[in-house]
């Protein structure tokens, strides 16, 4: 089932939704800290959280495809 095209699309909603709660969770490491806190450093910090999510899954999928995981 997982192997179908609906269940890739599914490992791959549930892959880049790992990579987005990881980076959000550094990013929060980051704001406990006492930095980043101000409304620009706030919105750059979500732009980068973002970019992250989408390369990383990307990559991970790539990677996958070329060693016939996928």
């Amino acid at each position: 089932m997982l192997g179908s095209p609906i269940g890739k699309f599914v490992l791959f909603g549930m892959t880049l939704s790992l990579f987005y709660h990881l980076a959000n969770g550094i990013r929060h490491v980051v704001w406990d800290l006492g930095h980043g806190l101000d409304i620009k450093s706030a919105n750059a910090s979500a732009v980068v959280v973002m970019a992250f999510a989408i390369a990383a899954t990307i990559a991970v999928w790539v990677i996958a495809g070329m060693t016939g995981a996928v």
